[in-house]
């Protein structure tokens, strides 16, 4: 099947550009798994060229119901709006879909598979969603462009001068903060670089500004490319940026700047960071706080600040989208039955996988013979039953049972190596306790686990299993009939 991700988010002059840009950075972690498709109401002409240089789809909608219609459910959507309600994903739940929100407030109830929310300082318990839902949250989810994940952090050259200011507050800057932080700036021997999203709109308050400070050298850009913005900022000794998408951004590569928020969406990245001390607060960005900060700066250059930021975001985000993302499509197309003799070489392939062998309680190699005589013993015994999973007529792992007593079941699991990383492990023995229950109507299930077997501990606890302490080496999880 199609792996197909549907990105449902809007970008103008009045609402901002972060939802795109954000989407895109997503997009550019998924692109050699999935085929993008963009679906939009508003865009500007930048965004929207950028998106085809991807060689990602985009349709501009004439209204919303056409995107609804367009679902089949064979796909995954993601939405990234504050337009789209409870109700709303409700509607793309029932078409079948899967479905990512990108989020900021977390204000609502979710019916989404999975919510990304990457400010620090958000945890779980901050939200209320389905049983099902998953959420993706902190810099570990970092939605940036490769240009500020696959590089290094910039190189200093260990002076405290600030010899170049960088400025720059977004695609749109509703509020025009270029200009007022511009004027406030205190005459110093330094340049400054202001940097205009393509959605700028105040270009003749700018100008008037720009006259008024002859004393600054200062240089307007706009319209960068992310390869162009990070230029700018390695170039640059001190940042002034909100608390959104860029303030990620510039942490990334490691760069003293000033910080604050203008708009209740940067409120958990403001508050997340200033917990863990990565900039300089401008807090709400009036000229009295401004100034304030800029004068902290000016005396400091806190390497202490810079060393905190580069604890924040490891670069890894690409990967993790890419596992969740895999995921949620391995599970739409999830196939279970029960093994029979034809599938003999198969187990045989997955007992002897080396992390398999690693993981077992005896690690040593199984013969040929030795297995051929136990699978055939276990599949022809009542008192076992083995389910094995498909994806796309591929094995892709097995859960087995085994009739402990007249109450207790053991349970054993492996995937496939293909398909690991992908939160398929609970998957699948969610789906066996299901079918075991419907053919067995009550039963307790437990696994022996040894400590260092990471993965399988956290499957475990995902999936509600009792934890109990059972010898050294070896955690016990129990599991009772629940459904």
């Amino acid at each position: 099947m199609h792996k197909d991700i549907y990105i449902r988010c809007d970008g103008s002059a009045e609402i901002g550009l972060g939802h795109v840009v954000r989407c895109m950075s997503l997009a550019h972690m998924l692109t050699g798994d999935f085929s993008i498709h963009f679906y939009v109401l508003e865009i500007t002409d930048s965004l929207k060229n950028e998106i085809i240089q991807n060689r990602w789809g985009i349709k501009v909608l004439e209204k919303e119901a056409e995107f609804l219609n367009k679902l089949t459910g064979n796909e995954i959507v993601v939405l990234d709006s504050y337009q789209f309600d409870s109700e709303y994903q409700k509607q793309i739940k029932q078409k079948g879909s899967k479905l990512v929100c990108i989020d900021d407030f977390h204000s609502q109830y979710f019916y989404a598979d999975l919510v990304i929310n990457h400010a620090p300082g958000v945890t779980k318990d901050d939200y209320d969603g389905e049983s099902y839902t998953k959420y993706l949250l902190g810099p570990d989810y970092a939605l940036l462009r490769p240009e500020f994940l696959e590089s290094k952090p910039r190189e200093t050259d260990n002076s405290d001068d600030i010899k170049n200011v960088f400025i720059c507050f977004g695609g749109s800057d509703a509020k025009n903060l270029t200009a007022m932080v511009l004027s406030w700036l205190p005459s110093k021997g330094y340049s400054v670089t202001v940097v205009l999203g393509n959605a700028y709109n105040h270009q003749d308050e700018l100008n008037n500004v720009l006259e008024e400070r002859q004393d600054l050298e200062i240089v307007v850009k706009s319209s960068l490319s992310a390869i162009e913005m990070r230029n700018e900022l390695e170039q640059s000794d001190l940042a002034i940026v909100p608390a959104s998408g860029i303030l990620f951004e510039v942490i990334s590569i490691g760069l003293p700047v000033i910080s604050g928020i203008y708009t209740d969406n940067q409120k958990d990245v403001y508050s997340g960071f200033k917990a863990i001390n990565v900039f300089y607060d401008a807090k709400s960005f009036c000229e009295k706080e401004f100034l304030k900060a800029f004068n902290t700066a000016s005396k400091n250059n806190d390497h202490e600040l810079v060393e905190n930021q580069q604890n924040c975001i490891d670069g890894l985000s690409p990967k993790r989208f890419r596992s969740k993302f895999l995921g949620l499509h391995f599970s739409s197309v999830l196939q279970i039955r029960e093994a029979t003799i034809h599938d003999i070489e198969q187990y045989f392939k997955w007992a002897n996988d080396e992390s398999v062998r690693a993981n077992a309680f005896n690690t040593e190699d199984i013969p040929w013979s030795d297995h051929v005589s136990w699978f055939k013993k276990k599949l022809s015994s009542d008192h076992s039953r083995m389910y094995i999973f498909e994806i796309c007529d591929k094995g892709a792992g097995q859960v087995r049972f085994d009739k402990k007593n007249e109450e207790v079941w053991d349970i054993d699991y492996m995937l496939d190596e293909d398909f690991r990383g992908c939160g398929l492990g609970a998957k699948i023995i969610e789906r066996s306790l299901k079918k075991l229950i419907s053919e067995e109507k009550k039963v307790k299930v437990q696994a022996l686990v040894k400590t260092d077997n990471i993965p399988s501990i956290k499957v475990f606890e995902d999936l509600n299993f009792t934890k109990h302490n059972f010898k050294e080496g070896t955690i016990k999880f129990i599991y009772e009939e629940r459904f």
